[in-house]
């Protein structure tokens, strides 16, 4: 279908607007960029616009040199990794069980993690157990509260049940004999 004459006008008024919206984005930035690689002498004239003035490492060589950045960027990764592995692990753990039409209680806990997701303990309680369990000031404290994501569960739950039977785990015996 072809585009009329209008609707054309309209394209290029709207790729206009939006290239301008992006490029007073991006444009501080830049500039951002340029400051932090030009000396302090030519930022404090302010001669650095979008392109750095006498290149100068100094910032960043204090900045990694002085600082214990590092540190919290190794921090942050770990933080990350192992949590995203544990909690998807645990999520989808506790999701096969539920997805079971056998499995005793499934409807009570698919009812206790939906109640959860809705209404949480709150801040304080959250941090009163943690204090408890003596996690305060490690990994754990920030990775044992939201262990079981209640989305993922959920997700993980509804693809395991509408997932086909062939993906479902069996015994040996049946997939061995199902093999030939």
């Amino acid at each position: 279908m072809r585009a009329s004459s209008g609707e054309k006008v309209f394209y290029a008024v709207n790729y206009f607007v939006l290239s301008v919206a992006g490029l007073l984005c991006f444009l501080p930035l830049i500039h951002l960029f340029a400051t932090s690689f030009s000396d302090p002498g030519m930022i404090m004239a302010g001669r650095v616009s979008l392109w750095p003035v006498q290149w100068n490492w100094d910032s960043y060589q204090a900045l990694f040199v002085g600082t214990r950045i590092v540190d919290a960027f190794g921090n942050s990764i770990v933080i990350t990794l192992v949590g995203v592995l544990c909690s998807m692990t645990a999520s989808i753990a506790v999701a096969y069980p539920l997805s079971k039409d056998y499995f005793y209680c499934r409807r009570f806990l698919s009812l206790a993690i939906i109640f959860t997701m809705i209404f949480s303990g709150g801040l304080i309680p959250n941090y009163l157990l943690v204090k408890s369990l003596g996690l305060v000031n490690s990994y754990w404290a920030l990775w044992l509260p939201g262990l079981i994501s209640n989305i993922i569960c959920g997700l993980s739950k509804r693809f395991f049940k509408t997932s086909p039977e062939n993906w479902r785990m069996r015994p040996a015996s049946t997939a061995a004999a199902n093999f030939d």
